[in-house]
């Protein structure tokens, strides 16, 4: 079997006269500045408009299938052109940010022992775009692709039956720890390394697939891979640990992080649902382990994944899709929609804008003590030029059924007068943000989707071309069930009371309370965290109101914004520390300005309490802030946030 494959980085010839003519250039993108480790997609060889470049690699003569990748993680790019044997393989496209186009499988009948790719030229134009074709890889193969099919698994990682586990659940095949190879299950899987005695099967009452796991050795990053055809999958997968605390469970799926530092305890799981990958050699690649606590090195135990090559028949709902650049960290409970068009049918993601790629932004607060701070479905956003609307539609909805949208719009450092229509009705008509307003929230919205199950939104269209100027800046969608209405905070007396317990979502809520389980702003909540902080129920007291808490680390200031009815004045009380003896942590948490402590303080095994009154011109914007934690000893350090009163003036 002959088989070759070429990474595109270098080796291109000018197609004219010369490499210097042509304006070919290669890039390598810092893995630190975009969170990508593939180095495929961090580098490109990229051929400036409206040059053209012409790239050869000996072959014996035969028949050959050809899969080009091209695109940028750092910019939107385009359009790529790219030509192999005269065949046109990627015409006029542009990518968004840390998106790629892909001819898949081109076959190529080659007569003169050279397969020729000639690289740019294309005659379009992309506003937003730089205008170059950047070329990240080609993979050639003698193996016919039709002779490749896949089908759906679930893998348990778990310990060997011949060793004395218990082997894999219900409906799943067993990963044991060991070495890449063909497992005899129909499928080829495994480990860059024998982890065999880094399977363990732990005790306790969870499903069995969550109680079988492999666990790295702390500051250890293992590989795992499979065998798959290239193309699009879905991939399903859960950490944590039935007996042991983790504080920095890290896991990527080709490159992109899904878990990062994820802190759980015992009995506590993280699960992500149906996230999208692309596999462009014939491997889908899983790397575990990594996470840091501080500056201390963490396990990761991996329960099970999912993989699946077509998209789930329906969308878990409230469905959060969150407007950012690829690479931004990506959000607990969000989707990521990065400007690309839409794609449908059972292998598309469901969701895009309709006329054209579109650059997402992610910015800065004027105030660089908050910079870090800005809750991200908020601080990354698509923006429209002034008159401009543009159409962006989610599919896989029931035909004329009734959802309720929440959206937002906003960019913090600038004034924007915005509009956006879900389903042709206007739900944003030129409202104007500004620094003291910097976001407007729709909660709520009930649209009908009509009988081809689309929910379709226009952003932008305002003329406006000096400030408040016309771009609508569109931060997040959020669509849920029609049978789930939005829920205002409750009022008692004619005055809202807003009462929120941190703890995690499978402990009972208190009576009274809402729940927040230490995940970013969801407007279903009202309320969330940035960064995503981690929660613990400890059931010391047997009141779960101080037994259960959210924490942040030493040394980190992490914010929890909540939703409030505008221009009106509130108290806030809150509740923080640790009801196990000896825990006695300096917690810290300010209200409005990362100065205004309510509580600055050690807590000697009781709660420490504190409250302030914010006034009607604080809460203009709709939100009130809470700063927790800061203090920056290693091992005190910690704030325990129990929970919040606000209460209307």
């Amino acid at each position: 079997m002959r088989s070759a494959r070429a990474i595109l980085a270098v080796g291109l010839i000018a197609a004219a006269a010369s490499l210097e003519a042509a304006n070919v250039y290669t890039v390598e993108r810092p893995e630190a500045t975009y969170g990508i480790t593939n180095p495929v997609l961090r580098t490109s060889a990229y051929v400036l408009y409206p040059d053209t470049a012409t790239w050869e690699i000996a072959l014996p003569n035969g028949r050959y299938w050809v899969t080009t990748t091209c695109g940028d993680v750092a910019y939107v790019t385009g359009p790529h052109q790219v030509v192999i044997e005269g065949q046109v393989a990627i015409d006029n496209k542009v990518t968004a940010i840390n998106q790629f186009e892909v001819d898949w499988n081109r076959q190529i009948d080659l007569t003169d022992g050279a397969l020729t790719v000639v690289v740019g030229g294309a005659a379009g134009y992309h506003a937003q775009a730089q205008r170059r074709t950047a070329i990240n890889s080609i993979v050639i193969t003698s193996v016919e692709p039709s002779s490749q099919t896949f089908a759906p698994v679930d893998i348990d990682f778990c310990k060997d039956p011949l060793l004395g586990g218990v082997g894999p659940a219900a409906g799943f095949e067993g990963d044991y720890g060991y070495i890449y190879g063909d497992r005899g299950n129909g499928f080829t899987y495994g480990w860059t390394s024998d982890l065999s005695s880094r399977m363990l099967d732990k005790p306790g009452t969870s499903a069995q697939e969550n109680r079988t796991i492999i666990k790295t050795v702390a500051g250890n990053t293992e590989t795992w891979e499979m065998s798959v055809p290239n193309g699009m999958y879905f991939v399903s997968l859960a950490v944590g640990d039935e007996t042991g605390n983790n504080p920095a469970h890290r896991v990527t799926v080709e490159d992109n992080l899904f878990i990062p530092n994820e802190n759980l305890s015992a009995m506590e799981y993280y699960t992500i649902s149906n996230e999208i990958v692309y596999v462009y050699d014939g491997k889908l690649t899983v790397k575990i382990g990594g996470g840091t606590e501080g500056a201390t090195s963490s396990s990761t135990c991996l329960c099970w994944i999912k993989v699946v090559n077509e998209r789930p028949a329906a969308w878990d709902f409230p469905l959060r899709i969150n407007f950012q650049p690829g690479y931004s960290k990506p959000l607990r409970g969000y989707k990521i929609e990065n400007g690309a068009l839409y794609t449908g049918g059972i292998t598309g993601r469901g969701w895009g804008m309709m006329d054209e790629v579109r650059l997402t932004k992610e910015c800065a607060s004027i105030n660089p003590l908050e910079e870090k701070n800005l809750q991200q479905v908020f601080n990354t956003f698509i923006a429209t030029n002034p008159s401009e609307t543009k159409a962006w539609q989610l599919d896989n909805l029931t035909p004329n059924g009734n959802y309720y949208v929440y959206l937002a719009v906003g960019d913090p450092r600038y004034y924007n007068t915005h509009r956006v229509a879900v389903e042709g009705t206007a739900v944003i008509n030129d409202v104007a943000t500004t620094a003291s307003v910097p976001y407007y929230l729709v909660n709520g919205h009930l649209a009908n989707v009509g009988g081809d199950g689309v929910l379709n939104v226009a952003i932008g269209g305002n003329p406006n071309t000096s400030p408040p100027t016309g771009n609508t800046c569109f931060d997040y969608i959020v669509v849920d069930k029609g049978d789930t209405p939005f829920v205002p905070w409750p009022q008692e007396g004619g005055k809202y009371v807003i009462r929120v317990n941190f703890q995690p979502s499978g402990v009972s809520p208190e009576p009274g309370y809402a729940v927040d389980d230490g995940s970013p702003f969801c407007p279903v909540r009202k309320c969330g965290w940035s960064p995503a902080v981690f929660t613990r129920y400890r059931d010391v007291t047997h009141n779960k109101l101080v037994d259960s808490f959210a924490v942040t680390r030493p040394g980190e200031t992490n914010v929890w914004d909540v939703a409030v009815p505008a221009n009106r004045a509130y108290t806030v009380f809150a509740s923080a520390g640790h009801t196990l003896p000896g825990y006695n942590y300096h917690q810290r948490v300010a209200v409005e300005s990362p100065s205004n402590y309510i509580i600055n303080g050690t807590d000697t095994d009781n709660p420490i309490t504190g409250s302030c009154t914010v006034s009607a011109g604080s809460t203009s914007d709709g939100f009130i802030r809470l700063y927790v934690g800061g203090d920056t000893d290693p091992a005190f350090g910690y704030t325990d946030l129990q929970y919040v009163v606000i209460t209307e003036q």
